[in-house]
């Protein structure tokens, strides 16, 4: 049977499953098949790697400065800050190379 796909992330994290692509925790090394389980698990046995929300009385932990920011913008109305040029090459070479391994099936 044929599977459909809505966003194209969706359809990248599925060949990943096929290609069993695992990530590794820099902490323990312990691995797993995708990201979702990985930043868990991080989360759960690595809290003291993880960035914690500066308002009082909110328990957030988010991985990186981005999470955070999100958490931030979202849930506490700070401000959005503009996107800077890049911010927009990044996201364009992000998406090169995943339009690449697509293209190639190569897993570099």
């Amino acid at each position: 049977a044929r599977v459909r796909f809505d966003h194209f992330d969706k359809l990248v994290f599925h060949e990943l499953l096929h290609l069993q692509v695992y990530m590794f925790c820099s902490v323990c090394g312990r691995q797993y098949a995708n990201k979702m389980y990985l930043n868990r698990h991080i989360k759960k046995a690595h809290p003291e790697t993880c960035l914690r929300c500066k308002y009082e009385g909110c328990n957030t932990f988010c991985l990186d400065e981005v999470y955070l920011r999100t958490h931030y913008e979202t849930l506490h109305n700070e401000p959005k800050r503009k996107k800077t040029e890049y911010y927009y090459q990044q996201k364009e070479k992000k998406w090169d190379i995943l339009v690449h391994r697509r293209i190639q099936k190569c897993l570099h």
